[in-house]
């Protein structure tokens, strides 16, 4: 379910690092237990729109989209993430300094096809699409560039070591734990 996993990098790695790195991994699950029929199934990589925007409940934990773009994931154990606001920042990898581009404006989703979901122009002053895709075992997020954005050197950045970053604010979640584990 909840795996984090922290990164070695190389001496050359750390020179372009701005910190110690972490990779989160949420995993969602092949399988589910469907209550109604006693069994385990197959999970779906599927959306279904409602009235709250677009879930997916085919899977060992249930994910929802909202019509602001947010996400909620619920695990089994009654333990929720929420993601609300999207950001666009230019990240510079030597330094770690971050220039906001754009916060993501909510939009109304659609379905690109059945596991992928699409909210058009969130950003100013350049078009994108915020993109979600699921898949079986998890969830991407990405943006789809339709127009070049501003050069990073209007914002003070050297573009030969300038980063675009889509990140997500943790509405609300659980407390951060310390775990150590012999790998």
């Amino acid at each position: 379910p909840w795996t984090p996993w922290e990164t070695d990098l190389s001496a050359e790695e750390q020179a372009l690092a701005p910190a110690h790195q972490e990779i989160l991994q949420l995993e969602t699950g092949l399988h589910y237990w469907d209550e109604d029929q006693g069994a385990w199934l197959e999970s779906q990589a599927a959306f279904v729109a409602d009235e709250l925007g677009f879930k997916a409940n085919q899977r060992t934990y249930p994910i929802r989209v909202d019509a602001a773009m947010g996400l909620l994931v619920e695990t089994e154990a009654g333990i929720s993430v929420s993601i609300g606001e999207w950001a666009l920042d230019y990240v510079d990898t030597v330094s770690g300094s971050r220039e906001i581009l754009a916060i993501l404006r909510p939009q109304e989703g659609t379905l690109e096809s059945p596991s992928t979901l699409v909210f058009e122009d969130v950003i100013d002053p350049f078009a994108a699409d915020l993109v979600v895709e699921l898949q079986k075992g998890g969830l991407t997020w990405w943006l789809r560039l339709r127009e070049r954005p501003p050069d990073p050197e209007l914002y003070g950045l050297d573009p030969e070591r300038t980063l675009l970053a889509l990140r997500g604010k943790v509405a609300s979640g659980p407390s951060p734990e310390r775990n150590a584990r012999v790998l």
